[in-house]
């Protein structure tokens, strides 16, 4: 799980190093892009012998990318779990994605995100509320937890660091199953398991960073190309193309000129449905 220093809560930490699953058998990885990681924070994670942290010591506009290429290379297990960081999962969460990858080397699996609606929020987070309330309101949430095999990673040479997909208003988990889709792999969602999302302030917010990143990502799956253009090795870094550099550009003012506040967000698309999790 990653952060920029910015995380107020810290559940999911608890949710995903108390699992069924054995100590020995999985590692909670805490990435933090700046230098310090909150105090509080630091004592829950000691308080789990398979967590560990990562302080990446950056400066600078939040770039996740940079938080989840660590992780990637620092975990030590064949599978890599990377989910949202402010998450409440079942006790046997990580035990059904592992089951379900066991049996399937080239599988990606992507986990249903489902979230607390604004009216039902409650300040003490339990997941027998979040189960009973949260609702499916954005399907393709690729951001809610992805699943691979740490060779499937590295072949796509991690997330893309390029300064388009800076900030913490990032797609970059979209960019990234476009990518495994073009390696070839089988993408899943299944049905379970699933996470609780607990309501706060930009839960479905969007704003033009979003869009000027699709602009990348759609480039890619009409190329079907695989690698970002700055990745974990640089080895395998280049240069983006001038003319996607001039449709990023050019799409920047207008959205700019459309939209004068920086911060200003807009709708989510059309297509998001609304489902109860009880139901699901």
């Amino acid at each position: 799980m990653v952060d920029g220093s910015f995380r107020e809560h810290f559940h999911a930490v608890g949710a995903l190093a108390r699992q069924t699953l054995a100590d020995d058998a999985h590692e909670l990885i805490w990435v933090e892009y700046f230098d310090a990681i909150r105090p509080d924070l630091q004592a829950d994670l000691e308080k789990h012998p398979n967590s560990c942290t990562l302080k990446l010591g950056r400066g600078g506009i939040y770039h996740s990318s940079y938080c989840f290429n660590a992780g990637i290379m620092a975990a030590n297990g064949d599978l890599v779990v990377i989910p949202d960081a402010d998450v409440v999962v079942e006790e046997d969460f990580l035990q059904r994605i592992l089951a379900l990858h066991d049996n399937h080397e080239k599988l990606v699996t992507y986990c249903y995100r489902f979230n607390e609606p604004y009216e039902q929020r409650q300040e003490i987070i339990s997941l027998d509320h979040l189960r009973g309330v949260c609702e499916l309101t954005h399907p393709s949430n690729w951001g809610g937890c992805v699943a691979a095999r740490k060779q499937w990673f590295v072949d796509v040479n991690g997330y893309e660091q390029h300064a388009s997909f800076e900030s913490g208003d990032h797609s970059n988990d979209f960019d990234m199953y476009t990518r495994f889709k073009n390696l070839g792999l089988h993408v899943c969602w299944p049905s379970e398991p699933v996470l609780y999302h607990p309501w706060h302030p930009g839960t479905l917010r969007y704003t033009f960073s979003h869009k000027l990143q699709e602009i990348v990502t759609r480039h890619r799956a009409s190329q079907r190309t695989v690698l970002p253009y700055c990745g974990i090795d640089a080895d395998l870094d280049r240069e983006m193309p001038g003319d996607l550099s001039k449709r990023i550009e050019t799409a920047r003012m207008e959205f700019e000129r459309a939209r004068p506040n920086e911060g200003e967000s807009f709708e989510a698309p059309s297509v998001l449905i609304s489902h109860k999790s009880s139901n699901k």
